[in-house]
């Protein structure tokens, strides 16, 4: 057990922590809090440089007693492209591809025992922009060839009623508060209210999707409109009144905030294979807190794109485009994940990323969509859909 007792004086414990680029994302899960607040350095190795990799790969040979180069150029690009900058997947794919160069009978490791190599170590995950678009030699594996797929490096998410169960915590946030304020009792039932809550929601941040509002300033109309509604005069009503009044529905709402069930395991289960973002139409702020409310937001980084922040919403391409920056891939290796269909596979597909369409209720119903847009109906069914 890790305590404070006696750190002023001494350090009962010196531990090095030393693993892949995945131990990071680990520690900063919320159940090893403690531990990483008790990390005095840390230090990130970076990926080797296009230079690198080359010297890299001549020094090996020359310890193994070839001071001779046995790659091509183009076979060492390929490699460095696919192993994502990695020493460990540089030497795998190497090896491998010295392998098929002897297995073919060549003196040198060109560009299609390289790509043979990236088949059989990487499978799906082929670039088909780094073959050219050339036909494959039979070396490469079956699951390597199959369409045109192009590799799946990151996945972005939406996140309201995506990852964060968002329908929820409105209803019982609202109802919770009108029965308290007794609002409630004007409306025929509580589906009425809740219905009319939601248009009000959709008009006014609407406006603030558009640059009209501030996201506070939403807040408070979305305040006015529904009190105007119920006969109140809000026409002079001072900012901090309406604000308190919505503060008492925030509170109700986020005692409610919860993830999807399916949420935390899938991100879990990616997170060593993927790198991970956020996009999203809101705040920023208000995004991030919510994330960190639920646990969620240690399988991020600082990959969360919002609106408020970028000055453009979904479906603009733009805003999908800057969540490839932060991930530092380019859009055909990035799948996004949202459920809304025109908003977020639509949007996504038309920027050049991998659309998936989280259809929860199923109101797809079998109707066609785009070709290109993948349904699925929970989380649970997304690792197996971005490698098939």
């Amino acid at each position: 057990m890790l305590t404070n007792q006696g750190m002023d004086q001494d350090s009962p414990l010196s531990c090095l922590l030393v693993g892949q680029p995945t131990l990071r994302r680990t520690m900063k899960l919320a159940v090893l809090a403690a531990l990483e607040q008790r990390t005095a350095l840390r230090y990130t190795m970076p990926g080797m440089t296009s230079a690198e990799t080359p010297s890299y790969v001549a020094h090996h040979l020359k310890v193994a007693g070839r001071p001779d180069q046995l790659f091509t150029e183009d076979a060492l690009t390929l490699i460095h492209t696919t192993s994502r900058r990695y020493p460990r997947a540089v030497n795998n794919l190497s090896l491998q591809a010295l392998v098929t160069a002897f297995a073919t009978g060549k003196n040198l490791a060109d560009e299609t025992a390289a790509r043979a190599s990236v088949s059989e170590v990487v499978g799906d995950r082929l670039p088909t922009a780094l073959v050219g678009g050339s036909p494959m030699p039979e070396a490469v594996s079956t699951r390597a060839r199959r369409g045109d797929l192009m590799p799946i490096q990151g996945v972005l998410f939406d996140v309201d009623d995506t990852l964060f169960d968002y329908s929820t915590s409105e209803e019982v946030g609202v109802l919770a508060h009108l029965r308290e304020q007794r609002p409630l009792d004007q409306f025929p039932d509580p589906a009425t209210a809740l219905a009319f809550w939601r248009k009000i929601m959709e008009v006014q941040y609407a406006r603030f999707l558009n640059g009209e509002l501030t996201f506070t300033e939403q807040r408070l109309e979305r305040t006015r409109q529904f009190l105007s509604h119920l006969g109140q005069d809000t026409s002079g009503m001072p900012d901090h009144e309406a604000a308190a009044w919505f503060a008492s529905y925030e509170a109700h709402r986020n005692a409610a905030w919860a993830a999807f069930p399916d949420a935390e395991p899938v991100l879990r289960k990616l997170a060593p294979d993927y790198r991970l973002g956020i996009v999203s139409n809101s705040s920023g702020d208000h995004q991030r807190d919510k994330l960190h409310a639920i646990g969620l937001l240690p399988y991020f980084d600082n990959a969360l794109i919002c609106s408020d922040q970028h000055g453009a919403a979904k479906p603009a391409p733009s805003i999908f485009l800057a969540g490839c920056t932060a991930l530092r891939l380019p859009p055909h290796e990035v799948a996004y994940v949202g459920d809304k269909y025109t908003l977020d596979a639509v949007g996504a597909h038309d920027a050049g990323l991998h659309a998936y369409w989280l259809d929860r209720a199923n109101i797809n119903s079998g109707n066609a969509t785009n070709g290109s847009i993948r349904v699925i109906h929970s989380l649970d069914e997304l690792p197996d859909a971005l490698t098939h």
